[in-house]
Parts: structure tokens; C-alpha cells; sequence
């Protein structure tokens, strides 16, 4: 009766040690869930507290994810802001560029911009050959032609910034059946002698043009005819042109406040 019963015991320590042997294998709530090859490790935590290591893919390939989207620069949309406006860059192109303190060549200078500069292009003067500018040295005037937005359509949209700080004189150039014609230059000098610093400027589509001079401009002064551009419609394929301006000139005295009228006759 006692062997029965001692092999009894036996038997029921054998069940329960193996019970519980395999009790340590079957998953349970200490287990993180699997994690895919395509999602990041989240942040999961054992009962115990310990950080859980992140699992390599258990999923079935029949459930597994067939595609991902992948985002790229190209495929993120463009935002574009409506309520600011749009800041204009222009990039100095000579080995210098002066900075002056008006819209003219007889205005001081400032500093000197170098080549390759980039500025940013405040507005412009009427006649758009001149730029207001914020660049390295200071804020100040640029001309047009000496930046890469010489000849630019982005010019014409620029705002006009009203000079006051000077003498603005306004010419017009028409032909005899009143039309305008663009691209006539003039110069502005203090007496004839044609060594004498100037300030030039180019007739618009529209024929008009704008010279600017200090406010500290006085005495006689005359406005010439100095050359007219190849993009002019007087011009032929040739860069040449058969007929007269006239006047060639005219002499006025500052202040002066009157249109000059210059006239093309074919």
C-alpha cells in the first residue's frame, strides 16, 4: 500500500513539474506584440517595468502590407504665402557696382557692391533703371543695368518707390504721328562741355524718361541726345536709323518743372 502510494506521488510531481515547464513557454502578457518590418518600434513596456526588445516580423506574407507610400520632396505639396509679398533678389554682374545715395549717377556714393552679390530689391525709381536695395553695405541705389534683372519683365512689376529727396525732370520722346518710342538715351549736364559728369536715362515704352539730380542741383543745365538703343523701334536689323530728333538738345535752367518734348522724324 505504501509503494502505491509513494508512486502515486511520484506520478503527481512529474505532471506538475512538466505542467509548469511548459507553463514558461506559452505566451503571455510579459510578450510585445509583434512589430511589422515597415512600422517603427513604439515604446513597449514589460510588467516587470523593463523596456521590451523590438520583435523582427511574425505576420503571415498573406497578411503582410503589399505597398507603402513613400514621401518625397517632390511629392509634398508647395505652400505659398497670399498675405506677404514676394521678396525680389537680384545678383550684382560687374566687378562693381556703386551704391548711391539717389536714383542718379551725380548722387554720392555709399559703398561699393562687388560682383556676384546678391541684394535685395526694396523697389525701383520711375523709369526702372534705377533699384532701391538692402545689401551688405547698406541700403541705397542701384542701377538696373549693372544686375541681373537688366532687361528682366520681373522689373515692371516691381513697386515705384516716390523719390523726394531730389530733382526729378520728365522728358517725352514721340514721333511725328504720336507715337512713343522707347529706348532713346539722353544725358543731363551742367554746361556743354561734354567731359562734365552726367546723369543719363532711356525713354520707356511709353516714351517717357526720368532723370534724377540732387536736391542741390542749381544753374543751367542741358539735355542731349546721346545715343538710341538697337531694341528701339526706330532701329533697323542693322542697329541703324534713318531719321532726325529734334530738338537735339535743350537747355533749361533748375528749377525746372515743364515736360521736355522731344520729337522722331522718320
Amino acid at each position: 500500500m505504501q509503494i502505491i502510494i509513494r508512486t502515486l506521488i511520484l506520478v503527481a510531481f512529474l505532471i506538475f513539474a512538466n505542467l509548469a515547464c511548459k507553463l514558461a513557454t506559452i505566451p503571455g502578457i510579459a510578450e510585445t506584440p509583434p512589430i511589422s518590418a515597415t512600422q517603427q518600434p513604439g515604446s513597449f513596456m514589460t510588467p516587470g517595468g523593463q523596456p521590451a526588445k523590438a520583435l523582427t516580423s511574425t505576420i503571415p506574407p498573406s497578411l503582410a502590407p503589399t505597398s507603402m507610400q513613400t514621401l518625397s520632396h517632390t511629392s509634398l505639396p508647395t505652400i505659398t504665402s497670399t498675405s506677404h509679398p514676394t521678396t525680389v533678389a537680384a545678383r550684382v554682374r560687374v566687378e562693381a557696382i556703386n551704391l548711391r545715395q539717389g536714383p542718379g549717377t551725380l548722387f554720392p556714393v555709399l559703398a561699393n557692391v562687388p560682383k556676384d552679390e546678391w541684394v535685395t530689391v526694396l523697389g525701383k525709381a520711375r523709369g526702372d533703371e534705377w533699384l532701391l536695395v538692402e545689401s551688405d553695405q547698406g541700403q541705397g541705389w542701384l542701377a538696373t543695368s549693372f544686375t541681373d534683372l537688366f532687361q528682366n519683365p520681373l522689373v515692371i512689376s516691381l513697386p515705384t518707390i516716390p523719390f523726394q529727396r531730389g530733382i526729378t525732370l520728365q522728358g517725352q520722346v514721340k514721333d511725328t504721328d504720336g507715337k512713343p518710342v522707347a529706348g532713346v538715351v539722353f544725358g543731363v549736364t551742367q554746361g556743354n562741355p561734354p567731359q562734365q559728369p552726367r546723369a543719363e536715362a532711356t525713354s520707356l515704352p511709353d516714351g517717357n524718361f526720368y532723370v534724377y539730380l540732387p536736391l542741390s542741383t542749381v544753374g543751367d543745365w542741358r539735355i542731349s541726345l546721346v545715343g538710341v538703343d538697337c531694341s528701339s523701334p526706330v532701329m533697323d536689323e542693322n542697329c541703324n536709323y534713318s531719321g532726325e530728333f529734334y530738338p537735339p538738345w535743350v537747355d533749361i535752367t533748375i528749377p525746372h518743372a515743364a515736360l521736355l518734348l522731344f520729337t522722331y522724324t522718320p
